[in-house]
């Protein structure tokens, strides 16, 4: 962020913790306010994305007449073979200001993008200004999930478009312990592996689950998640939590940039899509059923070359 000049926008998903609606909420506040500054909020790039999940309701509604060849490959990755059967989108809503200003998973991130913004500016004087698209994630079905990943992909991430938007995504990942109500004991078979820096000594392909602590065994099924993440395996996160109910709380919005990006696959000769977890922690390590945790995760997903 710091080092690109480019850079116009940064889109923040976050999952909804207090308010009920069905679909994706854009923001109505022209700014955030943070400790290190006030960013605007890019109201036109949300039209762009409304406009995109219309666009793919309307392209998927048509029965027979498939859309360009391009689109419905996309699409086909994305829903399947349901694709021309109904029109698939993600509602979308509009946020009040106090839904907006009670969500802290959006405004949790300002401040780190503030900090990077702040030396952009120190860095890079003469460049633009960059601004914040807040995208609340409601209650989506899975469809529509892939709906809105898809559009965002298309919305800004179209082939030959200008890189100049990042994307971030606001998550926790397992909640455990009885004040969480998930006290699940994650039980990995021999050959598990990690996808990021682990915390522990416990190495799952030469041990027994039952040789592990709790704190272990949270982070292997965290780590058992992260892995369908980063290998582009859509099925295999949700079936993650088909099999475990692990509590990620951004769920939904990581599952939204994985099927419109990771199992989107290839949008052109700029490469596949592709994520690598870097950094991975819990806020205290768990070693008998009163005690309780919240896991984080971090990971970094690019456009490959067309040549890696």
């Amino acid at each position: 962020v710091a080092a690109s000049k480019a850079l116009r926008r940064v889109v923040v998903l976050g999952p909804s913790h207090r308010a009920a609606f069905k679909g994706v909420g854009l923001s109505g506040c022209d700014a955030y306010d943070t400790p290190l500054g006030t960013i605007p909020v890019d109201i036109h790039a949300a039209d762009r994305l409304r406009a995109e999940l219309d666009r793919l309701k309307d392209e998927t509604s048509a029965s027979d007449a498939a859309p360009s060849s391009g689109v419905r490959a996309a699409l086909s990755r994305v829903f399947g073979s349901g694709v021309g059967k109904g029109g698939v989108t993600c509602p979308h809503v509009a946020l009040t200001p106090a839904i907006e200003a009670a969500e802290h998973s959006l405004e949790m991130q300002t401040p780190f993008i503030g900090y990077a913004l702040a030396r952009r500016k120190h860095l890079l004087p003469d460049a633009h200004a960059v601004a914040l698209v807040p995208l609340m994630v409601g209650h989506v079905t899975a469809e529509q999930e892939a709906a809105l990943g898809l559009a965002l992909r298309r919305a800004f991430f179209a082939e030959g478009a200008t890189r100049d938007t990042l994307v971030c995504v606001s998550s926790d990942f397992c909640h455990w312990g009885e004040r969480f109500g998930y006290q699940h004991l994650f039980e990995p078979g021999r050959g598990s592996a990690a996808t990021a820096p682990t915390r522990f000594d416990f190495d799952p392909a030469a041990q027994d689950a039952a040789a592990a602590s709790i704190s272990q065994r949270i982070e292997l099924m965290d780590h058992d998640a992260m892995a369908a993440c980063a290998a582009g395996d859509a099925d295999g996160w949700a079936a993650h939590f088909e099999r475990t109910q692990n509590t990620v709380c951004g769920r939904r919005p990581i599952g939204a940039v994985l099927r419109g990006f990771l199992a989107g696959a290839a949008d052109g000769s700029r490469g596949p899509w592709r994520a690598s977890w870097v950094h991975y922690d819990q806020s205290s390590a768990c070693q008998t059923a009163g005690d309780s945790s919240v896991s984080y995760a971090s990971a970094v997903l690019w456009q490959a070359a067309s040549s890696e």
